[in-house]
């Protein structure tokens, strides 16, 4: 003889609104998950240290503390570099290996000082700073 047991609503309902609430969150979480804007900064000095860079900054919903699903990086090359081609590789290829390390997709925005200066993003009045070196 099997027994057929109502099932609990209101456990059914908590399950369905807590799963729908994780699906509509970022994929990686909030900030609060380890992953700061500070080790993020210091990683990143410590790898992109090419002669051509002008400087480097953060934008998008990671530093602004918000949900992301990933970090978005500006880097900008100094006025009349003659490696900027070379300099994007390798910077691309530098921030792939930090995103392997830390398990998070980095979004990289390359351009020329000519192109920062004509203010193309719009988060532009919102970077933050992670270094910029003297032209």
């Amino acid at each position: 003889m099997v027994i057929h047991k109502k099932p609990n609503t209101t456990v059914l309902m908590l399950t369905l609104v807590y799963t729908l609430l994780m699906k509509c969150q970022g994929r990686y979480g909030v900030i609060d998950t380890g992953l700061t804007i500070k080790k993020i900064k210091k990683e990143i000095q410590s790898t992109l240290t090419g002669d051509d860079i002008y400087g480097v900054w953060g934008f998008g919903s990671f530093f602004r503390e918000e949900r992301y699903n990933d970090i978005d990086i500006l880097i900008v090359v100094k006025p009349g570099s003659k490696n900027a081609l070379g300099e994007y590789y390798e910077s691309k290829k530098r921030l792939d290996e930090i995103s392997e390390k830390i398990g998070v997709p980095i979004d990289m925005t390359f351009l020329t000082y000519t192109e920062y200066c004509e203010r193309p993003l719009l988060e532009m009045n919102n970077l933050l700073t992670i270094f910029e070196n003297e032209t």
